[in-house]
């Protein structure tokens, strides 16, 4: 073999090794990517089925108990509006760090609560530790229905809430936050244009208001909410008082 030929041995060579590396960098790219991929697809359903639940039940939107208003008169209860309490976390033995927990919880619903009421010149809500308690035995009620990801958690009863409002929201267990399920609430805001609440408001198919509204009534001075998870969800479940959502009224 002439000096030639060598030379053109050794440049196949070299030609075949690096076209070699390349196929190997791509296919280590596209492995990389279909992991990526595969994460988040394994990510988005269980962020997108976190939602927030008002009156929409048939049963909900269409109880007839009356309150007793200052001027006389009697409007039929149209939702309820429940919260709950961090269950779904794993708590500490430590008594000052279950304090803590509790009290961020309570202070972080309060917090966006006070702030869309703050925005519509309402008076501040306080948080009551009974309501709470109301509200977490609903929710740990929940949590034994064995519910799937697709299944609607239900709202108490009139009777048993008490008169009490109810707002309730849940989603993926590792992907809610009470911040998270509070503020999708908050975000009916951009569906509500000021009108009295009707029963037209709760009908299947139109946008939701009911959870805003019942965050912002005006009558409404007590909080108190409560959460807890089974095997694959948490819920979370706020109570108000006095109940709002009254058909015939604003809530502002």
């Amino acid at each position: 073999m002439n000096f030639l030929e060598m030379k053109s041995k050794i440049s196949q060579m070299l030609d075949m090794r690096i076209y070699e590396a390349m196929v190997k960098a791509a296919m280590i790219r596209i492995t990389n990517l279909l992991v990526l991929l595969i994460v988040a697809l394994s990510i988005l359903p269980a962020t997108a089925s976190m939602y927030a639940s008002g009156s929409t039940d048939i049963n909900d939107a269409s109880d007839s108990d009356t309150s007793d208003n200052s001027d006389g008169s009697s409007d039929s209860e149209l939702s309820e509006n429940t919260f709950a309490s961090d269950s779904g976390t794993t708590a500490s033995n430590n008594t000052g760090s279950v304090q803590q927990q509790s009290a961020d919880f309570e202070n972080t619903i309060l917090n966006i609560h006070n702030q869309e009421r703050a925005a519509v010149n309402v008076p501040a809500l306080s948080w009551s530790n009974s309501i709470a308690a109301d509200a977490q035995n609903w929710v740990d009620h929940i949590t034994t229905l064995g519910l799937g990801p697709n299944d609607l958690a239900p709202h108490a009863s009139w009777e048993q809430r008490n008169g009490q409002g109810e707002n309730l929201a849940l989603g993926s267990m590792g992907f809610f936050s009470p911040a998270g399920g509070v503020q999708m609430w908050a975000a009916e805001k951009s569906n509500y244009d000021g009108h009295p609440i009707s029963q037209s408001d709760f009908a299947p198919g139109v946008p939701m208001i009911g959870q805003y509204t019942q965050m912002v009534w005006k009558d409404t001075t007590q909080i108190g909410c409560g959460i807890a998870s089974d095997a694959g969800q948490t819920y979370l479940v706020c109570r108000y008082s006095p109940s709002g959502n009254f058909m015939g009224q604003t809530p502002f």
